[in-house]
């Protein structure tokens, strides 16, 4: 018995139930899959987006960035980095938060220009997404990324609301200031405090870190600024 296409709902409802009732476990199945099989999928499909959406938003979601601290200078262990990531979580981050802090190293050696530019790309992109928040360079590339655009001069409102966080740790800082210069081709120069060398810091040398010059800037287009600058005194407090 063919179900009538023009049919009521309700209607097509009670011939399909009558239909199955008449039938076999094993035609059912068969009659089943074969004439929903479209919707038995769809709903599968939709089922499992709706169960991954739910526990990657809801249940289980990925922690919030509050840091990202791009390290292209000096050196650094696995270990060191993990253990600076645990202590910069433990006095940025309040207990129970779902955020994390992330350091991500880039070694150059040699001259390998493919890995510089590979890095470069990478920083680009970091950069106009604003993904990028702290830069701990040596000099070398302090310079290249001052010369790419990517470190945002600290302006004197930033000193005075660091000197006001911990004056302490402010007077460490000063005395740790890196500064700029840039040439132009009508012969003038401007000068600007481009970061602060905390390869000194007491946070560092009591990680094991060996002393380098290790120079902390801000990326020109971060979004946690004050998280930034809570960090930087964090080196040195």
């Amino acid at each position: 018995m063919e179900t009538p296409v023009n049919a009521p709902f309700t209607e097509k409802v009670r011939i399909e139930f009558k239909k199955l009732k008449e039938m076999s476990f094993k035609d059912k199945v068969e009659y089943i899959w074969g004439y929903y099989k479209f919707y038995i999928i769809s709903f599968i499909v939709i089922l499992a987006v709706t169960a991954s959406l739910l526990y990657s938003r809801v249940i289980n979601p990925a922690p919030t960035t509050v840091l990202f601290i791009s390290l292209n200078g000096g050196f650094a262990t696995v270990e060191q980095i993990t253990d600076l990531t645990t202590a910069l979580e433990k006095r940025l981050i309040y207990e129970d938060a779902n955020e994390e802090v992330i350091i991500s190293q880039m070694l150059i050696r040699g001259g390998d220009m493919t890995a510089a530019m590979m890095n470069n790309t990478r920083i680009t992109a970091m950069i106009a997404a604003g993904q990028l928040d702290v830069f701990l360079n040596d000099f070398e590339m302090l310079e290249v990324h001052s010369l790419n655009g990517f470190l945002r001069a600290m302006e004197e409102g930033m000193l005075i609301n660091l000197n006001a966080m911990n004056p302490a740790a402010f007077k460490q800082i000063e005395d740790n200031f890196v500064y700029i210069s840039h040439d132009f081709d009508d012969g003038t120069s401007i000068e600007y405090l481009a970061g602060v060398n905390i390869g000194k810091s007491p946070l560092l040398t009591g990680l094991g870190f060996f002393e380098q010059d290790l120079i902390f800037s801000i990326a020109v287009t971060t979004r946690n600024l004050e998280t930034v600058l809570r960090a930087l005194i964090t080196f040195f407090d």
